[in-house]
């Protein structure tokens, strides 16, 4: 086997130094890109948010874990409720008042809240 020329070190350096960036960066870069991406879960939306009125009642909010709260509401069906909390309804601001929340997330508070509350039928769309 010949030795490598000393041009042919030099771009296989550079080559081998620009794979190892580019991976570099790459695991930078996408590692933030999914975390900034990743969706919160019911039970982290509402703690964040919708625990402030929804743990006590405040406002005439349907509180966690009462299921004769939630009984009307939850007959009305899903979209409806997905529809007041993200647009807001009566008492209850846009989003909780965190427009940040995205409108995927606010479901699955909802969800969260639902099943928490008695209907099952909402515990596996919780974002878990």
């Amino acid at each position: 086997m010949s030795a490598m020329k000393p041009l042919n070190k030099s771009l296989y350096f550079l080559f081998a130094t620009g794979i190892a960036l580019y991976l570099s960066l790459a695991v930078i870069y996408g590692s933030n890109t999914q975390a900034a991406e990743a969706l919160k879960t019911g039970k982290q939306v509402y703690d964040l948010g919708c625990a402030a009125c929804h743990a006590t009642g405040v406002l005439q909010a349907p509180k966690l874990g009462t299921k004769s709260d939630w009984i009307a509401r939850e007959q009305q069906g899903f979209e409806i409720l997905a529809n007041h909390a993200i647009n807001g309804f009566k008492n209850m601001p846009a989003k909780g008042g965190n427009p940040a929340f995205k409108n995927e997330e606010i479901k699955f508070a909802i969800s969260y809240m639902l099943s928490q509350s008695g209907f099952e039928k909402h515990a596996n769309k919780t974002g878990e």
